[in-house]
């Protein structure tokens, strides 16, 4: 699409990234099964965070994929059956992004 200046300019249309589809194509993994987004996902994860009492440094391997269906569970009855399964290492990376934050209160 060229501008009045005649320069071509791109939008981005909405949905995924040319990257994030490129990694779906290949790995067939939603990219969005990496990211906790919007605040009903958010407060979801943080009050099961309170609930379950997930530290980082203590769970291993099994907790994090069982805690990831917990979580999955959980979005699903708020969601419907349209939302995308989350992947464990999405908790992982939201537990470490916050848990500094929490410890400075």
């Amino acid at each position: 699409m060229a501008s009045k200046s005649g320069t071509l300019t791109w939008t981005q249309p909405p949905g995924p990234t040319c990257s994030q589809h490129l990694f779906s194509l290949t790995t067939r993994i939603d990219p969005c099964s990496f990211i906790i987004s919007g605040d009903t996902k958010f407060f979801l994860f943080m009050n099961m965070h309170a609930e379950f009492k997930w530290v980082s440094h203590k769970m291993t391997p099994k907790a994090w994929v069982l805690a990831t269906e917990e979580y999955s569970q959980h979005l699903k009855k708020k969601q419907g059956q349209g939302m995308i399964t989350k992947n464990p290492q999405v908790l992982l990376q939201k537990l470490c992004d916050m848990e500094p934050k929490l410890m400075e209160r």
